[in-house]
């Protein structure tokens, strides 16, 4: 079967007519930590989530790297270095400790974001955090 030649969608092989589900950085902080991930993918030559997961190696299943950059939910640390670690270092040469420490603080703010109450701002990690 001949693979078709005309434009593909994030992720989808070769369906057509899909759009990729693209987070507001603004609709909190782990849409932001998308948003963010969307960058890179960019930056990276805008691979498919199934080139992600096969050709470049990437230890998650396209369906977790799609849904890492839905910003829906927070994804777990380990797929979100996949996602990262395929395309910062693997594609764009960058240091894998530095790379890591960066990506790391990026989803441990996420993190911190998503566990605030509504309405509270969680702190920044370099920050104390109200007295107990």
């Amino acid at each position: 079967m001949a693979e078709s030649s005309g434009p593909q969608d994030e992720g989808t092989g070769s369906r057509r007519g899909r759009r990729a589900i693209r987070p507001d950085p603004g609709a909190g902080p782990v849409a932001l930590l998308a948003h963010r991930l969307w960058e890179l993918k960019s930056k990276a030559g805008d691979p498919s989530f199934a080139d992600m997961a096969t050709r470049l190696g990437a230890a998650a299943s396209k369906s977790s790297l799609a849904a890492a950059a839905r910003g829906s939910t927070l994804p777990s640390w380990e797929t979100t270095w996949e996602f990262v670690r395929v395309l910062a270092v693997d594609r764009l040469g960058g240091d894998p400790e530095q790379v890591r420490r960066e990506w790391r603080g990026l989803w441990e703010q996420a993190q911190a974001g998503e566990s605030a109450p509504a309405g509270v701002e969680a702190p920044m990690p370099d920050q104390p955090g109200p007295p107990h």
